[in-house]
């Protein structure tokens, strides 16, 4: 666990995922700062907030934070095309590890997706690869990435059905069939959760988490 005086940035506190690992950081007293385009009142006082346009091209705004975390991300139903798609999920996530690296960060953690793959037929899946080997190029001492499956028990304000369907199918096939545990969903505070308990405790390297390794930290949030 890292230690209560490490400042951590966090890119993405708007998110479901970023908003709930913001809130336990909080929760934890850790010297925390957000990176955000509009500000977020829960967090005021808890937290240094730096709004802008330009998520990726802070400065000084983000030296001496030792370890950084990118919760950054799309849809492709919400970004409306496979290119707005990849300008957040791909550029924009590069761009803003790049700010970090210039900045001095060590650490960084980032959310991608289980399944993510450079030959995988899903563009999706294809462009979170992507991402993830972009990361690895620009050498962090330690680089975390995590690839939960789908999740669950967001508040979200748009309605998403193929994740309603699919969160129960997925659940009871994993229970039934050994090959489909990793894709179990998950409940989100778990995900999040897990990522704290992660920041500070990877040695050098790139390590990627599965989502196996994330479900076996359970809460009791079913």
């Amino acid at each position: 666990m890292f230690a209560h005086n490490t400042r951590v940035v966090l890119f993405g506190a708007g998110g479901v995922i970023g908003g709930l690992v913001a809130d336990q950081l909080c929760e934890l007293k850790a010297d925390l700062h957000l990176v955000l385009r509009r500000r977020i009142d829960s967090f005021q006082s808890r937290a240094t907030m730096f709004v802008t346009d330009d998520i990726s091209g802070l400065g000084t705004e983000v030296d001496h934070c030792h370890i950084g975390i990118i919760c950054l991300g799309t849809t492709l139903k919400q970004a409306g095309s496979k290119d707005a798609f990849y300008q957040v999920d791909v550029e924009l996530v590069d761009r803003v590890a790049k700010s970090l690296k210039v900045a001095g960060t060590k650490e960084l953690h980032v959310v991608s997706s289980l399944g993510a793959d450079a030959k995988a037929g899903s563009y999706y899946l294809r462009s979170k690869a992507e991402m993830e080997s972009r990361l690895t190029d620009h050498g962090f001492e330690t680089l975390v990435i995590y690839r939960p499956s789908l999740f669950y028990g967001a508040k979200r304000q748009d309605f998403r059905l193929a994740e309603m369907i699919a969160v129960p199918l997925l659940k009871g096939a994993a229970l039934l069939i050994p090959a489909l545990r990793k894709w179990k969903p998950m409940h989100v505070e778990n995900v999040a959760a897990f990522i704290v308990s992660q920041l500070g405790s990877s040695g050098p390297g790139v390590r990627i988490i599965e989502s196996l390794e994330i479900g076996a930290m359970q809460l009791n949030r079913d």
